[in-house]
């Protein structure tokens, strides 16, 4: 029913059947991260973070105009430069 706590010896049998922490276990893990950017969220600074965010929340059309826009950034920076 949820309302007590496994001895440690429990514990950690239930932990190693069910491959989890034991602070995972007891206080429960966080969710699974998913999306785009799952497996670098870490190395997202919160600007970056907030970019996405502000990103996903433009209409299809400005999404598809800013994704030309950064394309085209790609473009001129592959570009050889000249020395003046």
């Amino acid at each position: 029913m949820g309302v007590s706590i496994p001895k440690q010896d429990k514990l950690f049998i239930l932990c190693n059947w069910l491959k989890i922490s034991p602070e995972g276990l007891l206080f429960g893990t966080p969710p699974p991260k998913v999306g785009l950017f799952a497996d670098q969220e870490e190395s997202l600074s919160l600007v970056d973070r907030q970019l996405m965010v502000n990103y996903l929340s433009m209409s299809t059309d400005h999404r598809r105009i800013v994704r030309e826009i950064v394309d085209a950034f790609l473009a001129l920076s592959k570009l050889p430069t000249q020395a003046n």
